[in-house]
Formats: C-alpha cells, sequence, structure tokens
C-alpha cells in the first residue's frame, strides 16, 4: 500500500512540471517572432506613404498600421478629415503595395 500510495505521488508530483514544462516551452517558441520586425514596419509605411502621393493626396495623416494575412494594413487619413477621405494601402513586408483602397 505504501508503494502504491508512493508511485501516485510521484505521477502527480510530475504531471504540474510536464504541465509547466509544456507550457515555456509554448510561450518560447511563440514568443521568437511575434510579427514582422520594426524595420519591416517602417518599409511598409513609407511605401504606402509614397503611393499616397503619387495618387496626389497632398497632406495626409498615418492612422492605423496593422500585420494581416501576410501583408500590412495602413491605414491614410486626407487632411483635413473628411467623408471618403481614408483609404488603406495593402504592403507587403518588403515595401511593395499590393492594393490601394480609397475611401468612398
Amino acid at each position: 500500500m505504501i508503494n502504491r500510495t508512493l508511485a501516485t505521488v510521484q505521477v502527480v508530483g510530475r504531471t504540474p512540471l510536464l504541465v509547466l514544462l509544456a507550457i515555456l516551452t509554448l510561450s518560447v517558441s511563440c514568443s521568437c517572432r511575434l510579427g514582422p520586425l520594426s524595420d519591416e514596419k517602417q518599409r511598409a509605411v513609407a511605401a504606402a506613404r509614397k503611393e499616397a502621393r503619387s495618387r496626389g493626396w497632398k497632406e495626409f495623416e498615418i492612422g492605423n498600421v496593422s500585420f494581416t494575412n501576410g501583408h500590412w494594413e495602413i491605414w491614410i487619413w486626407r487632411v483635413p478629415k473628411m467623408p471618403g477621405g481614408l483609404a488603406t494601402v495593402d504592403v507587403t513586408s518588403d515595401g511593395k503595395v499590393i492594393e490601394f483602397h480609397p475611401g468612398e
């Protein structure tokens, strides 16, 4: 009976350790690359600015910048802000404009 109790304690004692080890391994593997690097973001924003200027947007502000579905989505607001003055520019990580979506 004592041996059975010791065996149960050893197995139960390992379970939290194994769970903790699994959580640590998962968190380290996920945090190695949380998203594209800052220079990629800067390159994407620069490409979006250039695209807006090439379309005649003289004054604008950069709004939301997010990395979604493998590309950057950058919101650009015409200044002064008005209906239809928002555009979304989709840019690759290496700074190539995929698409320009003007507001309506």
